[in-house]
């Protein structure tokens, strides 16, 4: 929405920025999240349909502005100078932003667990220590031997 509203050329491109940064930071958290809470059996194909929606979207978004400018543009008319400089891609980039804005906040209206979201605590790796002369006990379906030689020779022991 800031990029539709700068009027400057080095405004707009600190918002970009801004935005980008910010985009950064939100795929970072969105990633964590499907790979947290995504069972193994169908992680591939959710990451699989994220990544369709990442890389699509956008290209269809610059479609769609690019063709609302275009007829925002050609229904207005000509305009006078300052009410034209607000119509066509500008005020698409308004609307595309504010459009953003509001799906978000109806989102998170919407679905609580996402405002309230937590991250599980991570499972503490067991303590290094010596394990000379030990051996992993026997597993069910185990072939080899419990003897520690044949452990050994396993790499189980």
């Amino acid at each position: 929405m800031l990029v539709g509203l700068a009027a400057e050329l080095w405004i707009a491109l600190a918002a970009l920025v801004l935005g980008g940064a910010v985009n950064c930071i939100l795929s970072a958290f969105r990633t964590t999240i499907i790979q947290a809470h995504t069972d193994d059996a169908v992680r591939g194909r959710v990451q699989g349909t994220l990544t369709v929606v990442l890389v699509g979207g956008p290209q269809i978004a610059n479609l769609l502005h690019g063709s609302a400018g275009a007829a925002i543009r050609i229904v207005t008319g000509p305009l006078h100078a300052t009410a034209g400089a607000l119509s066509g891609p500008r005020a698409v980039i308004c609307a595309g932003g504010l459009l953003t804005v509001v799906t978000a906040t109806a989102i998170a209206w919407a679905i609580p667990d996402l405002r309230r979201y937590i991250a599980p605590a991570p499972v503490p790796a067991p303590a290094p220590g010596p394990t000379a002369g030990l051996t992993s006990p026997a597993l069910p379906g185990d072939r080899v031997s419990p003897a520690p030689a044949s452990r050994a020779r396993a790499g189980r022991g």
